[in-house]
C-alpha cells in the first residue's frame, strides 16, 4: 500500500507552505488552524516551515530560543484541556516574543472558537487565521490516466479509504461542544436532507469547520460539507458523539445562572406591575384565563393543599418561560414599558437556550454571550 503521506504531490505540500510563511512574514504571529484530518499533510508542513519547533509544555523556555525564521508552537490545543490559564501564560510569552522581532506560529488541532476566554488576553484575536485547503483531485500523486484512491476526494490523507464515522469522530472531539452543536443544528435541525443549514453558521462557525476539513467553500464562496459522499456518515458520527456527551461545557453554568436570573427579574417585575394594578386580587388578576393550569401544576408538584391560584404564594412562577414572555407582550401590562422589538428579540434568542437546558442538550458557542448581554440589558431597563 502507498504510504499515506506520498498520496499527494510536492507541489501540494509546496502551495500549502508557501501560504502560512507569507501570513507569517506580513503579520508575524499566525494561528494555523489543522485538524486531525488534515493528518498526515500537516505533519509534513511542519516538517517544511522553518523555525523552531516547540511545544506549550515547554512555553517557560521559548524567550531562549533563537529562531532565525519563526518560533513554531505545535500543540496549541493543549491551552483548551488545561483548566489552568495556561493560555494566559502563552500570551505573555509570544507577546515578549513579538517584541524581540520574532515570529510565532500557534499550531491548533482546535478552532479559536474553542478556547476559552482570557481576561484582558487576545493573542488568537491578533493572530491573522492560517487554514490549509482540501486536497484536489490534481493534487494526487497518481498520473491522469490512474483512477484516485478509494474514497477521495477527501480533505485528508490518512488513508485511502473513505472516511468513517471515527475518523469524523476524532476530528468532532477537537472542536468543542459549542461548535459541535452549531453543526448539529445545521445537518439535523435547519436542513437534515441536504447542505443548506450550513450556510446559517456564523463566520467563525464555518471557520472552525473549515480548519476542521470538514467543511469548504465553493466557487461561489457558499459553504459545503468537504466529503459531501460522506454526509450521512458524518450525521451517524454527530449522533454518536453528542449522545456520549457527558461531560459539562464550561459555558453551562454561568448559562444557568444568567437565565435563572432573567426568569426571576422578569417574575419579579410582573409581580410588582399586577399588584400596582390589581391589588390585592393579583394573584387570580394577572394570569387569566391560565388560572385553572396554574393551579393544576402547582397542585402536582409541591402546592397539594391549594384550592384556588389565591392560595399560591405567587402563580407567576408556575408560568414556562413562554407563557411569561406572552403575558409580558400582552396589553395588560404595558409590556413593562419595553418596546415590543425588544421583547420578540429576547424570545427568539433566549427560548432556544433555554429549550437545551430544559432537554439536557449541548449549548452552542455564542450560548454564554447571549444570556450575559439580555441580563445586563433587562438589569438597565428594569431596574432604572
Amino acid at each position: 500500500m502507498t504510504n499515506a503521506s506520498q498520496l499527494f504531490t510536492e507541489a501540494a505540500l509546496l502551495t500549502r507552505l508557501e501560504s502560512v510563511e507569507r501570513s507569517l512574514h506580513r503579520h508575524r504571529l499566525v494561528f494555523l488552524h489543522a485538524g486531525s484530518l488534515f493528518e498526515p499533510l500537516r505533519h509534513r508542513l511542519l516538517d517544511a516551515l522553518r523555525g523552531s519547533k516547540t511545544s506549550v509544555s515547554d512555553r517557560a523556555t521559548w524567550a531562549e530560543l533563537r529562531a532565525e525564521d519563526a518560533v513554531i508552537v505545535t500543540d496549541l490545543e493543549q491551552c483548551v484541556t488545561s483548566s489552568d490559564n495556561v493560555l494566559g501564560e502563552v500570551r505573555e510569552v509570544v507577546l515578549a516574543l513579538l517584541d524581540e522581532g520574532a515570529k510565532v506560529c500557534l499550531v491548533s488541532r482546535a478552532p479559536r472558537i474553542a478556547y476559552r476566554s482570557v481576561p484582558g488576553s487576545s493573542v488568537l484575536e491578533d493572530a491573522a487565521l492560517a487554514l490549509l485547503a482540501p486536497l484536489r483531485r490534481e493534487e494526487l500523486a497518481i498520473s491522469p490516466e490512474e483512477r484516485a484512491p478509494r474514497g477521495w476526494p477527501l480533505p485528508c490523507v490518512t488513508t485511502a479509504s473513505p472516511l468513517d464515522q471515527a475518523k469524523y469522530g476524532n476530528a468532532l472531539d477537537e472542536l468543542g461542544q459549542g461548535l459541535v452543536s452549531a453543526l448539529d443544528h445545521a445537518l439535523f435541525e435547519v436542513d437534515p436532507k441536504n447542505q443548506d443549514g450550513l450556510g446559517f453558521l456564523g463566520a467563525r462557525e464555518l471557520e472552525g469547520l473549515r480548519g476542521a476539513g470538514i467543511v469548504c467553500l465553493d466557487a461561489n464562496k457558499v459553504p459545503r460539507l468537504t466529503a459531501s459522499s460522506s454526509a450521512k456518515v458524518l450525521r451517524e458520527a454527530i449522533s454518536h458523539h453528542i449522545s456520549h456527551t457527558t461531560t459539562a461545557s464550561d459555558t453551562l453554568s454561568p448559562v444557568v445562572t444568567g437565565l435563572w436570573a432573567i426568569e426571576r427579574m422578569l417574575r419579579a417585575a410582573v409581580r410588582t406591575k399586577a399588584i400596582e394594578q390589581y391589588g390585592a386580587a393579583w394573584r387570580l388578576s394577572c394570569i387569566g384565563a391560565l388560572k385553572d393550569e396554574v393551579l393544576r401544576r402547582a397542585q402536582l408538584d409541591s402546592s397539594i393543599g391549594a384550592k384556588s391560584v389565591e392560595d399560591l404564594r405567587d402563580p407567576l412562577e408556575w408560568l414556562t418561560m413562554g407563557e411569561l414572555l406572552e403575558l409580558i407582550r400582552g396589553e395588560k401590562f404595558g409590556q413593562l414599558g419595553i418596546e415590543p422589538v425588544i421583547w420578540r428579540k429576547l424570545q427568539e434568542q433566549l427560548l432556544p437556550i433555554r429549550n437545551r437546558l430544559a432537554h439536557m442538550r449541548m449549548l452552542k458557542a455564542d450560548d454564554h454571550e447571549i444570556v450575559q448581554m439580555w441580563l445586563s440589558s433587562l438589569n438597565a431597563r428594569l431596574k432604572r
